[in-house]
């Protein structure tokens, strides 16, 4: 029981962990702008400083960021399917660092001159590291990408790489076919706004706020809440069925001896100690024991939901522990009560009559 609602709430830590993550700590950047054709870097400073800066915009970088279809060597050799990734690319790398943050969870990465950052979930999917290389498809060409580092991430696949060693992959000029931004608090306050005098600019193509995508993929992880209550509801139904009828056997076989110390003279919270002292020791060791289960099961569920493009978290908060545990408690406290009436019902007549 104490290990099926480790598992729950170590579920709900793990998945809806990630929003706050991702876009709290990750991606930082509050609006993303496509342009309808790529500009060089001049053009892109004179888009810049005509839409953009007039908006209460605190800072804009324009970039290349685009999908493309990745896979290693030994996915290339075995002719496995392509997997989409989005691939960014900035002249300036300190800018990019503040429109997203890549960092392992230790350290902060800075955007390397040679190589390129990907994502931990693409670099466990193609069990590659830093200097290995993979490719990705540019149109029927297939170019080889070097590791640098591996970014801490949880959704969608990202590779980033400085706006020269794009063009060593890509062999073109680089330019920018997309501007991230971040807003002043008065940009955030009318957030709406501020994107739409975006859009009306005819370079235009689209714009995005971190605030919709983030509801977005919030709404759909939303129906996941109903996994963890099951996981709650079957552990309490799972302790109760099983501490009620341990119980119920222990009060049938020990009638003559419940009716013994009752005639002694204990009190009936006396005689409730009595038999309720091994479930609360039987309570203790399952706590303990299930944490240990739970943490194994917790794992096991989470490598097994995750899909490509989705990394889980796999820490479980202290709160998720407490709460399992108390909870656990509670429930066996329920089970003892009920049972009172049963002891308190021992028929002391009748069960010295019982032959033995």
């Amino acid at each position: 029981s104490c290990g099926l609602l480790l598992t729950g709430f170590g579920l709900r830590d793990s998945i809806f962990s990630i929003m706050d993550i991702e876009f709290d700590e990750i991606i930082l950047y509050d609006i993303q702008c496509n342009l309808e054709q790529p500009l060089s870097p001049a053009e892109m400073d004179s888009f810049i400083e005509q839409t953009i800066v007039p908006l209460p915009v605190e800072e804009a970088l324009g970039c290349y960021f685009s999908n493309k279809d990745s896979r290693s060597l030994a996915e290339k050799e075995a002719e496995e399917p392509k997997r989409s990734v989005s691939v960014v690319a900035a002249a300036d790398g300190e800018a990019l660092g503040r429109m997203i943050n890549a960092h392992d969870g230790v350290r902060e990465i800075p955007l390397p001159a040679e190589g390129a950052i990907i994502s931990q979930k693409l670099a466990e999917l193609m069990d590659a590291g830093p200097g290995d290389a993979f490719y990705l498809t540019d149109g029927k060409n297939e170019r080889e990408v070097v590791i640098a580092d591996v970014m801490e991430n949880y959704l969608n696949h990202y590779v980033l790489m400085s706006d020269h060693y794009y063009e060593q992959v890509f062999d073109e000029p680089f330019q920018e076919n997309h501007v991230l931004m971040n807003l002043t608090p008065k940009g955030q306050a009318a957030l709406d706004g501020t994107a739409a005098a975006i859009l009306a600019d005819e370079r235009v193509n689209l714009v995005k706020t971190a605030a919709s995508i983030r509801d977005t993929i919030g709404d759909t992880f939303d129906s996941l809440y109903v996994v963890v209550v099951v996981l709650i509801l079957s552990a309490a139904a799972l302790l109760f069925v099983i501490m009620y009828n341990l119980t119920n056997i222990n009060i049938a076989e020990r009638r003559r001896e419940l009716a013994t110390i009752k005639v002694l003279g204990f009190t009936d919270p006396e005689t409730y100690d009595y038999v309720h002292r091994e479930n609360y020791l039987l309570t203790f060791a399952g706590v303990a024991l299930g944490m240990a289960a739970g943490l194994f099961m917790h794992r096991i569920v989470i490598v097994t939901c995750e899909i490509d493009v989705i990394k889980f978290v796999r820490r479980i908060k202290p709160l998720s522990y407490g709460l399992s545990a108390v909870l656990t408690l509670i429930f066996s406290l329920v089970v003892n009560r009920i049972t009172r009436f049963q002891i308190r019902a021992v028929d002391m007549v009748e069960s010295f009559k019982s032959v033995e």
